[in-house]
Parts: C-alpha cells; structure tokens; sequence
C-alpha cells in the first residue's frame, strides 16, 4: 500500500473491518510500496506504528485523514508530532526515530518487499500461513467481503 493513494483511502474502511477481526488472531504488516510516499513519510508511519499497541487501522486512518482531509503530509513540519498527539503516543520519541537510520532502512526493505510482490498497481491485501498466500478481493470490496475471506483463510489447513 501506499499511504498517499486515493485507492488505499478508500479501501481503508473495508480493511480496517478485517484487520479488527484479524488482529487478535494474527500477526499484522504493513509494506509500503513507494508509489506516492517516498522514504520519509514511510519511515514516519514505520515509528508511528512500533510506538505503542493502537490497531493498525487507527494509524492508517488518522495518517491518512491528516493527508486527504487536512492536506499535510506526514513528513511536514509538525505532523508527526501532532498525529502523535491525537493518538496519545509518545511525539517526540516517534520522531527520533522516524529521522533515524534504522526507520529509513525500513522503509527501503518495505520498497524492495513491494516490488518483490509487484504492488506498484496500488494497495494489495494479502494474508499467509505457512508456504501459501492468499490475496483478498482490492478496493472496492465490502468489509463484509473481506472479514469473509479472512474467515476462509483461517479454516485452511
């Protein structure tokens, strides 16, 4: 996915149904692709989502709320911090890390992992368990669509 893509927008309220049903059963990634968002807004979302606890999909929607509806990037002056803020995170460490060398090689494997799965076409949601890999229906599909589908995958051998 790419924070900056209309697409991945608006998907989010369709994954966001599925990563409530699946977080508590599985472990969750995010792999930024780079397609909008270059290395330092991905390195913001990277701290943003190793600092604390909170669902991926509160993350997301408040990264990308600020972005679609408030017209800032991640990376200007002072979003981080404020996104930080409203989530009840610890700003100024997210930041620390954020601008570290760490957070940039993150973001960098994220890239390199988008292109290994060819995600430059726009968000893909895909769950694995073990050797296979399963791909969810794109945007457009309805969060119904989707929890559906994670229960699927989960009665796979």
């Amino acid at each position: 996915m790419d924070i900056y893509d209309p697409a991945s927008w608006a998907y989010l309220p369709s994954v966001s149904a599925v990563l409530s049903a699946a977080c508590s059963l599985v472990d969750v990634e995010v792999v930024q692709s780079g397609r909008y968002a270059a290395s330092s807004p991905a390195a913001c979302l990277i701290a943003l989502l190793a600092a604390g606890e909170l669902p991926v999909s509160t993350v997301l929607g408040a990264v990308q709320h600020e972005y679609f509806v408030g017209g800032r990037p991640l990376d200007a002056p002072g979003v981080l911090g404020s996104i930080s803020a409203r989530l009840g995170l610890d700003g100024p460490a997210i930041e620390l890390f954020a601008a570290s060398e760490r957070a940039r090689e993150l973001a960098s494997e994220d890239f390199e992992l988008a292109q290994d799965f060819d995600l430059g076409g726009g968000p893909l949601l895909l769950a694995s368990s073990g050797e296979q890999i399963f791909e969810f229906d794109g945007p457009g599909a309805t969060s119904d669509r989707l929890v559906d589908q994670f229960r699927t995958v989960l009665t796979r051998p």
